[in-house]
């Protein structure tokens, strides 16, 4: 005798024989389904059962088959298979769908990123094509780029320089020596002293003067004097020798030598003079 899995809420139930099956006050219109079928059918449809079932209540809504994984209960050792869900169709429907809307996705990202490369090797070649033309024809020139630091270091470097070519020009007003001296009818003179005055803004490194001694025929002796380390806008000071029998001293500028300045000369070539 043939049982019959029933439909119960959406639910597989059973196996039953037809007894069972008009025990539980079934209805036509009642889901069956028995192992070899390949889908449920109402009671109406099965012949065993066929005017014996109260006539079918209308459903609402449609009735699932069985869901995955609920197999029927085996019978002599034998197992029961279920048919096909619909459920399962579903899910599988769901993962085709998702399959191919992955793929389509993957194709646009290799698409997108083949044409972005493509138009960066563009956009290198015309920038090497550029400045293949600039460096041929000269017909563009760019300006080189500087730090920060870099253009403060340039804009000191050229502070300097021109406070170099300033002092340079003036410097003879800047850099004045002075000499005091005592005079004796007897003595000579005595109590000679040279100062240098620096009115520059570096610091001189050495500042030489010679010291000529003259009398009243015309006969001069020279001495020479080396001023080291001369500050800024500072005034130095050295003592020179005595000298009997002359009457008059003068001071002249020799060298200047600075790390900035260089070297200064000055030095007479005609001491006659």
């Amino acid at each position: 005798m043939n049982k019959y899995y029933l439909e119960e809420n959406g639910q597989p139930t059973g196996p039953f024989t037809i007894d069972q099956i008009r025990a539980k006050g079934a209805v036509a219109s009642s889901l069956a389904w028995a192992e070899g079928w390949p889908n449920w059918k109402p009671l109406s449809e099965i012949p065993e059962l066929s005017g014996t079932i109260p006539p079918a209540i209308p459903k609402v809504g449609p009735v699932l088959p069985p869901p995955i994984g609920i197999s029927p209960i085996p019978e002599q050792e034998k197992r029961v298979v279920l048919p096909p869900s619909e459920a399962i169709i579903v899910k599988k429907t769901k993962k085709s769908s998702l399959k191919w809307v992955l793929i389509g996705l993957v194709g646009l990202i290799i698409v997108f990123f083949a044409i972005l490369a493509a138009k960066t090797d563009t956009s290198d070649q015309s920038t090497t094509n550029a400045a293949a033309n600039t460096s041929t024809t000269g017909a563009a020139y760019q300006e080189p780029l500087y730090t920060a630091e870099e253009l403060e270091a340039e804009r000191k470097r050229a502070a300097l320089q021109e406070k170099i070519n300033q002092t340079t020009q003036n410097i003879t007003t800047l850099v004045v020596p002075r000499v005091t001296y005592d005079q004796g009818f007897f003595s000579g003179v005595n109590s000679v002293q040279v100062s240098v005055t620096n009115d520059t803004d570096f610091n001189l490194d050495r500042v030489v003067v010679s010291i000529f001694y003259k009398d009243i025929d015309g006969d001069f002796d020279r001495e020479v004097l080396v001023f080291a380390s001369v500050m800024k806008h500072q005034t130095m000071y050295l003592p020179a020798s005595d000298r009997k029998g002359y009457d008059n001293v003068e001071v002249y500028l020799d060298t200047i030598e600075d790390e900035n300045l260089g070297t200064l000369d000055f030095t007479r070539t005609d001491w006659s003079k």
